[in-house]
């Protein structure tokens, strides 16, 4: 079949899709969740319940969490139709206006929202006018429930019923002695009780529940906090849960993990202790930079993978504490293809509220010590010294465990140096045309507005913060972040697995301790794909032989993998793709793909995962792949508006899909014979496509210059075309497919 002829039946395909005898109205797919926390009981939001629990599994599902804090005006809902439901997960404490929220509660039910309650009732009110029990069941009873308004303190002899399998002991069983409860009961048919309490009297409550409004679970029955370690485990399954109460089984779900059908892999590096003296023993005679180590070790010996290096432009400038031999190592690293650029910005601030609202005399205190660092350790100085900046710390309010509000201060914060003038300092040292584009937070990864703004201005995006472990000192989702805080309009996105220093005691023991990694890395991706492999951590692992060894363990466990390996940026602006992307319906089971940035992948579980893209009339799709009860559907990135539609029965393909890729695909175009396309990836070009003809295949791959390598294959009845392309498209490059003969 001709280019042109492909062409002339898709669009009648289209056409007859678009233009039916009734016309086909796009509605827009509401993804938007507003989550309720109280900031008096909740003083970070990043360790509120709405945003440390429940935002992992409800990005897992597709949706987009939004914060409001009850302490300001609730907001108003009009207009809001990305919004799909609101969730309350309050402590208990007493509210500025219960009567106001319920009030508000219900406004959202007008409008077709479901309410998620989790936890407290939330019914107290400072002003002693609490919520009355007709307005809080007004609410819950459109749900599906109501509060009986009875306490049971003591549960001995009551025992839990589970009413569907999953939704007890999904990470810890239950004890024995259960926690008291309230009585609630089901009200509609509809509503499903999956935990019931049953009272050795007979009576019942039903403690988790999910209906076509929302869902409820009562405080005490969602997860275990250990008391001595504050670790904590789901009762709950959250993903069943929140997909029930937030009806997502049939939603596209945007996907962040995975990359023409393989799981993603990114690299970075925060560039603290660039010249901290190694000493790993073939190099600690010389006096060689950790810098240096990871140059030689990590970043020329993986050359198949990419990392990113950010380096502290403080400890680069010779203006502050750099040197030559500090600038000549970055310029080392960022010639080699496989390593990207980025910034860790200026001064490296730990404390970013401290300068929020920068008055240069309350680092007065600081500077003597800031005189005295070095690049061996942040905050020498004599002992008189660091007991002024420790008294200063405490009198200006710094967390605990910092000395100093930054690790330099040789000239007053600003807060533009940090971010632009940061990533001006790092380009100049990077070839041309391969400027920075991303700055990795320092510090406590908490970077007020204007930091974020400034980053997003500038063109660049931005990452650091969540710390996530799944392993067996972290053993539950609830130790995994979410994809980020969004929050004022601005988006900060989390790295996807923590650093070396929650491995070793912030650098103090346990140097070895990030080989562990790959536990995290194995319990998210089995029984399900939560995020990406992501290897992240400092220049100062080039110190010692354990956390040397660690990282060399920990990249051949990726070489073994199946992945497709992006650069850090690339992810960040994925993970942004996803909370701008908008799903539009335009038919059954068929979409319009809107504003996703550079997110390509779109995952169906459940019903849909058993289907399979019609490619005969969807348009700027590159191939579909299932993975553990799951389908995700590769997107080409050159197509900015694709159309995806499902069918149930198999199809004959009229042209090649991609089944998996190492490289990235995008600007495929298909004939006949032939299919053409641009890649580009790290490592060896694995492919596999399906639908090829039988016969014999003829790959070339070349840049605007030269032909970089050429490749046959036989494809047999099965129409199977597998290629291993060698190294060498970092950069990108064009990809040919051709059969050549039978």
């Amino acid at each position: 079949m001709t280019p042109r002829r492909h062409l002339v039946l898709a669009l009648a395909g289209l056409l007859l899709f678009c233009c039916s005898a009734t016309p086909i109205r796009a509605a827009e797919l509401p993804r938007t969740v507003l989550a309720l926390y109280d900031s008096k009981v909740e003083a970070k939001l990043r360790f509120s319940n709405a945003h440390q629990f429940a935002a992992l599994p409800l990005n897992h599902l597709g949706l987009i969490v939004e914060y409001h804090d009850i302490r300001q005006p609730l907001p108003s809902l009009a207009g809001r139709k990305d919004l799909r439901g609101v969730l309350t997960w309050l402590s208990g404490s007493a509210l500025p206006d219960a009567n106001a929220l319920w009030s508000w509660l219900a406004a959202a039910q007008d409008q077709d929202l479901r309410v998620v309650v989790m936890g407290d009732l939330a019914v107290r009110s400072e002003s002693g006018a609490d919520a009355t029990a007709e307005r809080v069941n007004a609410v819950l009873r459109r749900i599906g429930f109501q509060d009986e308004g009875q306490w049971d303190p003591v549960t001995l002899g009551t025992k839990l019923r589970l009413a569907e399998p999953g939704f007890d002991g999904f990470e810890r069983s239950f004890d024995d002695v259960l926690q008291p409860f309230s009585l609630y009961r089901p009200l509609d048919a509809a509503m499903h009780s999956h935990l019931i309490a049953r009272r050795a009297d007979g009576g019942e409550s039903h403690l988790v529940m999910t209906g076509r409004r929302g869902g409820f679970a009562a405080t005490g029955f969602i997860f275990h906090r250990d008391p001595s370690f504050l670790r904590t485990r789901w009762y709950i399954d959250p993903f069943a849960f929140f997909g029930r109460a937030f009806a997502t089984e049939e939603l596209p779900k945007p996907d962040t993990t995975t990359l023409s059908g393989r799981r993603m892999y990114y690299s970075h590096v925060d560039g603290d202790g660039w010249l901290n003296i190694s000493s790993v023993p073939a190099y600690a005679k010389k006096r060689v930079p950790a810098a240096q180590v990871i140059l030689s070790e990590i970043a020329q010996a993986y050359s198949d993978l990419p990392v990113t290096i950010a380096p502290v432009a403080a400890e680069l400038d010779p203006e502050w504490h750099g040197s030559d031999e500090a600038i000549k190592l970055a310029r080392q690293f960022f010639l080699l293809p496989n390593v990207e650029p980025a910034s860790h910005t200026y001064s490296h601030p730990f404390q970013w509220s401290f300068f929020e609202r920068y008055n240069a005399e309350s680092e007065a205190p600081f500077r003597a010590t800031y005189r005295a660092s070095g690049q061996r350790r942040y905050g020498a100085g004599s002992e008189a010294d660091r007991a002024r900046a420790a008294a200063a710390a405490k009198a200006v309010g710094l967390a605990s465990g910092y000395r100093i509000p930054r690790a330099y201060g040789d000239k007053p914060f600003d807060v533009a140096r940090e971010i632009t003038g940061s990533l001006a300092f790092i380009a100049a040292l990077a070839p041309p045309g391969k400027p920075p584009r991303l700055i990795q937070w320092p510090g406590d990864t908490s970077p007020f507005r204007e930091a974020l703004t400034l980053t997003r201005i500038a063109g660049a995006f931005n990452i650091n913060g969540g710390d996530s472990r799944f392993d067996r000192e972290y053993p539950s989702y609830s130790s995994l972040a979410p994809l980020g805080l969004l929050r004022d309009g601005e988006l900060q996105i989390y790295a996807s697995n923590s650093n070396e220093n929650t491995y070793t005691e912030l650098w103090t023991s346990r140097f070895f301790g990030q080989r562990y990694v790959r536990e995290t890395w194995e319990n998210t991706e089995a029984p399900r794909r939560v995020s990406p492999i992501n290897l992240y951590y400092h220049i100062y692992s080039g110190e010692r032989l354990a956390s040397l060894k660690a990282l060399h363990e920990s990249l051949d466990w990726v070489r073994q993998q199946q992945i497709a390996p992006v650069t850090t940026r690339d992810y960040a602006a994925i993970a942004v793709g996803f909370h701008t992307i908008r799903l539009e319906a335009v038919g059954e089971r068929a979409w319009r793909i809107l504003n996703r940035g550079e997110l390509n992948t779109v995952r169906f579980d459940g019903a849909l995962a058993q289907m399979m893209p019609d490619y005969s009339r969807s348009r700027g799709v590159l191939g579909h792949r299932r993975h553990q009860g799951s389908l995700y559907v590769a997107l080409d990135a050159a197509e900015a508006e694709p159309l995806l539609i499902l069918r149930s029965e198999q199809m004959v393909v009229p042209r090649l899909i991609l089944d998996n890729a190492r490289w990235r695909i995008n600007s495929l175009a298909c004939g006949e014979s032939e299919c053409r396309m641009q890649v580009q990836g790290f490592g060896i070009g694995d492919f596999l496509w399906r639908g090829a003809a039988a016969g014999r295949w003829r790959a070339t791959l070349s840049n605007e210059i030269v032909e970089l390598a050429r490749q046959d294959a036989v494809v047999g009845a099965d129409g199977l075309l597998g290629l291993a392309l060698p190294q060498g498209a970092e950069a990108g490059a064009t990809l040919v497919l051709r059969r050549i003969g039978p």
